[in-house]
């Protein structure tokens, strides 16, 4: 990066800081002044990403708000990627009867002009991940909120401290060590943080959980493997995945131990991308690969929501620090 644009990236850091709270307090001025019902936009960018079915509910059973979900798969996926997350989101709202704003390629339809949104939820802190209509830097005006999609066991920048940490009107934080460690590294010092516990945990607490492994046999240990997508650099970090090395063994270890072992392939949604990108994989070797997960006799594929199959395991084994 130029030290031009670090400059630039600072002076606009600089303004947003100072207007944003303005901002804030006009739209929470206007909020209350009005009789029409608070406008609240959701965006989904994949099933495992989706962390907000249970405060949708709350707030659509609440008469004061007016709840939109849109779809808006992430650009940092590659576009078979995108159309699949696309499919699975239409596909979970459409078996709950939950109503969703469609994402067009060719067109991205601007939320903001359409809806006036007063509150709008993301579901990570990263700017430029969606398309621009849709990105966060669009909507710093508005009531920007997050609560995070893991149990965050890092500190740093990384975790805290981001533009979108800065200038977002609430973050959602699970416990009073997440608020002290944003105070202490954010740039703001937490002052947008409010402690509310992991709501997340509503997903493991609440209802019944379907058995979806491909073998009842319950005298198989059930495994979930859940390799993160860090098989590059990235945010000045090295690479952090292990799937590069355990790709195998861990296929094999599934094909030796056939009669005591189940194992479910539960990858980083966006590790499918960082395999066709890579020098010694790409899309052929990526795709057969994972169809060897889908197709084995005792394997399985999984890419979609992870809560049943969490909740009916016997371990996990991961790299990925959301699990």
């Amino acid at each position: 990066m130029s030290v031009m644009t670090q400059i630039a990236g600072w002076l606009q850091f600089q303004y947003h800081r100072f207007a944003v709270p303005r901002w804030h307090r006009e739209r929470l001025a206007s909020i209350r002044r009005r009789e029409r019902k608070v406008q609240v936009l959701m965006f989904a960018m994949n099933i495992p990403m989706w962390r907000y079915q249970h405060l949708y509910d709350a707030l659509c059973a609440d008469g004061r708000f007016e709840v939109h979900i849109a779809l808006s798969p992430s650009i940092s996926y590659d576009r078979p990627s995108q159309v699949r997350d696309l499919e699975a989101m239409r596909q979970y709202f459409d078996a709950r009867a939950v109503p969703y704003i469609d994402f067009r390629f060719d067109r991205p339809r601007d939320l903001k002009l359409e809806f006036d949104p007063d509150l709008v939820f993301y579901p990570q802190p990263y700017e430029h991940l969606l398309v621009p209509q849709h990105d966060c830097v669009h909507y710093y005006d508005r009531l920007v909120c997050y609560y995070p999609y893991g149990f965050w066991t890092s500190t740093g920048k990384w975790s805290y401290d981001f533009r979108f940490h800065n200038l977002a009107w609430r973050l959602y934080y699970s416990t009073t060590m997440h608020l002290a460690e944003a105070r202490r590294v954010a740039r703001n010092h937490g002052a947008n943080v409010r402690v509310v516990g992991y709501p997340n945990a509503d997903d493991f607490l609440t209802g019944t959980h379907a058995d979806r492994w491909k073998l009842s046999d319950r005298r198989l240990k059930r495994i979930i493997w859940a390799p993160h997508y860090a098989i590059a650099d990235e945010f000045g970090l090295a690479a952090r995945s292990n799937f590069l090395w355990m790709a195998q063994p861990m296929l094999q270890l599934a094909r030796t131990h056939t009669a005591d072992l189940q194992i479910a392939f539960k990858p980083h949604p966006r590790l499918l991308t960082e395999l066709y990108n890579h020098p010694d994989w790409g899309q052929e070797r990526a795709d057969n690969y994972y169809r060897q997960w889908a197709t084995g006799g005792n394997t399985m594929l999984e890419t979609g929501d992870y809560v049943d199959l969490f909740m009916t395991s016997d371990a996990m084994i991961h790299d990925s620090g959301s699990f």
